[in-house]
């Protein structure tokens, strides 16, 4: 755990005296619960249900978090910290059935406690520990607290994942995507499976494309990266081969990867579970019962008592240090409608290497084989015409050109360029079958290529995962 964890909210103890779980809820309504440990509990939005189940716990709360209940709060141990929010925004009563707390767009009752009961270093907000024995002077100097200082770069280190940049989007993101903390290491801090290689860093939240979904009841299918956003309805979410998913599931929701449960490294840390194989990676954050599903069935994944409180399991199997694939039980009925990862040649290899490396010079015409196709030629339309094609672009040159026949094994190589961003995509129709690709002075545009793949792609990265990581060259 960062020991720079969030120096605003310092009250001279150790922030290593926080040896719990970074616990984190959804949008949804969800029912948290700690460990016995000191836990940091955020329960996301919605109407959630918080449980520090002992220890010195932490809960966090920030604008439009929605009305949230904590059922154990302990005056005097626990602390209540509102992100973001000066003390004029919280505000403290008696309630029906506890103390009620309200904040800016949202409020936090502590049931059975009152309100006289919770002192005011037990509040923390963003300019300080609200003190409510003097309105007008609300921080208590004496409370150990830091002031604000604007000038603080670890304004907030909290869920710092070590990438050498101190973002407040580090906090949006459960402890499981910490990359100092994921992967094979202590089985009490990121519990993973030593038997196989940990899979790629987790990319940061920034990185991923958020999507909120419709609280209909749905099945997503994902060939591209994305953070997904849940809701109460029953969800199945498909990460296709070369996906990074992250989502907040719940009782009723579901998960399938293609592949076989053996094809997967995985390891668990706080109340996420994470699947990786290559460049495909899961990352469920268990708000309840979830299904996760496999080629060759699917288990249950839940947080369960364990060890040092709380842990994992899936299909019955707790995930640690000692977690053994065999011992799932995975039930047939369940398995994955993902397809598994091609076992072949990956898509671009089958090409023939580029004229500058000896291959065969470039042609005009497509065939049945395999060739180089000059890209900025004097027509409309190109055809591969079958095999596998490279078709080659000089973005220096003015180039307007359509392929009609684009598939899985081409590669459209750009030449002029130096990284995968210089590629523009554009799809402004996600049924069509059409996509336009620009680089300096060429503009390619793909047809006929498919309802499943022209729906994943809106970049360069998902034009490369509904065609294979070598689908896009550039030198």
């Amino acid at each position: 755990m960062d020991e720079d964890r969030d120096d605003r909210f310092d009250d001279d103890r150790d922030d290593a005296g926080f040896d719990g779980r970074e616990i984190e809820g959804t949008r949804r309504a969800d029912t948290l619960t700690g460990t016995p440990a000191a836990d940091v509990i955020e329960g996301e939005g919605g109407a959630d249900t918080l449980t520090g189940n002992g220890g010195a716990d932490r809960f966090e709360f920030e604008r439009g978090d929605g009305n949230d209940v904590i059922t154990d709060f302990e005056p005097g141990t626990d602390v209540l910290i509102f992100d973001d929010q000066p003390a004029s925004a919280v505000t403290l009563a008696d309630g029906d059935t506890g103390a009620a707390v309200t904040h800016a767009g949202g409020s936090v009752v502590l049931d059975g406690v009152s309100a006289s009961a919770v002192p005011a270093s037990a509040i923390r907000t963003e300019d300080g520990v609200r003190d409510e024995r003097d309105d007008d002077d609300r921080f208590d100097d004496d409370s150990g607290a830091d002031d604000r200082d604007s000038d603080d770069d670890d304004r907030d280190d909290r869920f710092d994942d070590d990438d050498g940049q101190d973002r407040e989007t580090d906090r949006d993101r459960d402890d499981a995507r910490d990359r100092d903390d994921a992967g094979s290491g202590d089985p009490d801090d990121a519990n993973s499976n030593p038997g196989t290689p940990d899979g790629p860093p987790a990319p940061d939240v920034g990185e991923l494309n958020v999507l909120t979904l419709t609280g209909q009841p749905q099945t997503l299918s994902l060939g591209f990266d994305a953070d997904v956003r849940g809701t109460s309805a029953a969800e199945t979410v498909q990460v296709q081969p070369g996906a990074t998913v992250t989502f907040g599931g719940g009782a009723g929701d579901a998960v399938e990867l293609g592949g076989s449960l053996a094809d997967f490294n995985v390891a668990a840390s706080g109340n996420t579970l994470t699947l990786s194989n290559g460049g495909t990676q899961a990352q469920i954050a268990l708000n309840g019962e979830v299904t996760v599903a496999f080629a060759d069935g699917g288990a249950t994944a839940s947080v369960v008592p364990g060890k040092a409180g709380f842990a994992v399991a899936l299909g019955g199997e707790t995930v640690d240090g000692s977690f053994d694939p065999g011992g799932v039980q995975l039930d047939p009925a369940l398995a994955s409608d993902v397809a598994a990862p091609d076992p072949g040649t990956p898509s671009g290899q089958g090409v023939p290497a580029l004229p500058s490396e000896g291959g065969p010079a470039p042609v005009a015409v497509g065939t049945a084989a395999s060739e180089n196709i000059d890209g900025n030629q004097a027509v409309d339309t190109l055809s591969g015409a079958g095999g596998a094609d490279r078709f080659i672009f000089d973005t220096g040159s003015s180039s307007t050109v359509t392929i009609d026949d684009f598939a899985e094994d081409d590669q459209l190589f750009f030449q002029g360029i130096d990284q995968l961003g210089d590629i523009g995509v554009r799809n402004d129709d996600l049924t069509d079958g059409s996509v336009t690709l620009t680089a300096g002075e060429v503009t390619v545009t793909a047809t006929n290529l498919g309802a499943d793949a022209d729906s994943q792609i809106f970049n360069a990265s998902a034009f490369e995962s509904a065609f294979g990581a070598d689908a896009l060259g550039f030198a």
